[in-house]
């Protein structure tokens, strides 16, 4: 640091200091991989929640058998989130059972087994959406740090 004023100029240099973390957020937990998960309930201000990480199994859907559909809940500022409520729905409707909303686990995952009905389309270059969505508890379906997304898998003829 230098210093100058009206009689001259001054230097000294100062011992290294730890690099500044910032605070991390109510109830915050390392996990062994090295991400930080945090309740939902630690997710507030201009923070919301990301649906992200989404896998179905299989990646190609051939046939009325359940399928696999996993993703993850972040926050907007890179968290794992657990303990959101999420909901997922087939669009248009009547394509897949009734899918219950669940929580996340403490890794921000969640994983749901899809039923498919008579009426899910198996067909060449065919696509099936689904519509998502992720939330605090407490908060209302329509407003607070919720998010929601749109994802779809490929369809094919049954193998």
């Amino acid at each position: 640091m230098t210093a100058t004023s009206s009689t001259g100029a001054a230097s000294a240099d100062s011992a290294p200091t730890a690099v500044v973390e910032p605070a991390l957020p109510p109830g915050a937990t390392r996990l062994s991989d090295g991400t930080i998960s945090i309740p939902v309930t630690s997710v507030t201000g201009t923070a919301r929640l990301v649906v992200r990480g989404v896998d179905f199994e299989p990646n190609v859907i051939r046939s009325r058998s359940p399928f696999t559909l996993r993703l993850r809940v972040f926050d907007t500022r890179g968290y794992a989130v657990r303990d959101a409520l999420v909901f997922a729905l087939g669009v248009p409707y009547s394509r897949v059972a009734a899918i219950p909303e669940a929580r996340t686990g403490d890794d921000g995952r969640i994983t749901f087994t899809i039923q498919p009905t008579a009426r899910f389309p198996l067909i060449r270059g065919g696509a099936m959406t689904f519509f998502v969505r992720a939330r605090d508890p407490q908060d209302t379906l329509l407003a607070g740090v919720s998010t929601r997304r749109l994802i779809q898998v490929r369809t094919d003829r049954a193998a």
